[in-house]
């Protein structure tokens, strides 16, 4: 969803020039809309950080599920009754 917002404004942000150099809109008008699409560009990158950022923290705690899940049997063998009942949920 993110990636389709910065494809769209980076759409309006090109046809923003286009129609400010071909003088179709005034420099107040080019000065305000790009302010605010440079703005927006700026959300939808920090946005995309976050989930990058919380990507990669999927990739190691899927890594942890997996060795787990690999000694499951040693687990609940060895395990006292909470071990046992934090292994259920």
């Amino acid at each position: 969803m993110l990636l389709k917002r910065k494809t769209e404004c980076s759409k309006k942000l090109e046809k923003l020039q286009v129609r400010y150099g071909l003088g179709e809109i005034s420099d107040e008008v080019y000065q305000t809309t790009l302010k605010h699409l440079n703005t927006e560009l700026a959300e939808i990158g920090r946005g995309l950080e976050e989930v990058s950022k919380n990507l990669s923290n999927m990739v190691k705690f899927v890594d942890e599920a997996v060795a787990m899940s690999c000694k499951l049997g040693v687990l609940w063998n060895d395990g006292n009754f909470e071990n046992r009942q934090g292994l259920q949920k």
